[in-house]
């Protein structure tokens, strides 16, 4: 929803209608998926959408290897892992995330695929959970007219989305429908969110492919996960890796790397 239709929505709606709404969401197993979906358009529908920029020069994910090897270019756009909808492809910032986003096991064969900036703009994306209280967007946003009932209610529907990204088990088809719905009237190249203190980019295909290009292919065996947090360490044993330049819609070709010993990514060289 465009700015002015937001703010007047969100300042007009009766807080507790929108904290009962948001309760029965929270519960929905209990009521029917159309009553969902309405319940969705009616508190997520009503935000307006804040983007920030991606200014990541490198970004990440994984595949299992035997699904791409012998494919081409083009196949390094699909992804398997994602659990939102066939438009977007999703990374992170650092090699480590992926492989416990992508459940992956020790003794798998897998693709780690890099991706790098290739132009000089940045693509803006669109922040799922919103802004918090105290953020500069709701300082302008109330000088522009959005009211103490307007930003409660904008709050409280950003402190649902995020409780809904911040669960283990993640709701992906009621986080894709609430993506859709700020998506809309952004313009944006995809959306944004932080799960476990890890920020996740959600790019549509068609827009990863302008802002980046995939300029690694390794073929790797998963050795071990280790420790949590900024003390995470993933270590893997490469197998082999992408000969030559990767080009656009053109054949991979892979060459063995020989005799090599196993390379340990650690999450704090890539915590800024």
């Amino acid at each position: 929803m465009i700015y002015d239709e937001a703010i007047a929505a969100l300042n007009r709606t009766d807080c507790k209608e929108v904290e009962e709404k948001l309760y029965i969401l929270k519960n929905r197993n209990d009521i029917s998926e159309n009553k969902a979906e309405n319940f969705i358009n009616e508190t997520a529908g009503m935000i307006f959408s804040i983007c920030k920029e991606c200014k990541e020069e490198e970004l990440y994910r994984i595949e299992k290897a035997e699904q791409f090897i012998k494919e081409n270019e083009n196949g390094l756009w699909e992804d398997s892992n994602s659990q939102f909808d066939d438009e977007h492809i999703v990374f992170t910032a650092n090699p480590i995330t992926p492989f416990i986003d992508g459940a992956a096991k020790c003794g798998d064969e897998l693709l780690l695929l890099t991706y790098r900036k290739a132009v000089y703009e940045n693509p803006k994306l669109v922040l799922l959970e919103g802004v918090s209280e105290g953020s500069t967007v709701l300082e302008i946003l109330e000088k522009e007219g959005l009211s103490s009932t307007g930003k409660k209610n904008y709050l409280s529907i950003c402190s649902f989305i995020k409780s809904e990204i911040e669960k283990e088990q993640k709701d992906f088809d009621l986080l894709s429908k609430i993506a859709n719905l700020l998506e809309k009237e952004s313009k944006a190249s995809g959306f944004c969110y932080t799960s476990e203190e890890v920020q996740h980019f959600a790019f549509l295909k068609n827009e990863a492919k302008i802002y980046y290009r995939c300029t690694s292919s390794i073929v790797c065996k998963l050795v071990s996960i280790e420790g949590s947090g900024s003390e995470m360490k993933v270590k893997i044993k490469p197998i082999a890796h992408n000969a030559g330049k990767i080009e656009r819609d053109e054949p991979l070709e892979y060459e063995e790397f020989g005799e090599v010993g196993c390379f340990t990514f650690e999450m704090a060289d890539y915590e800024s």
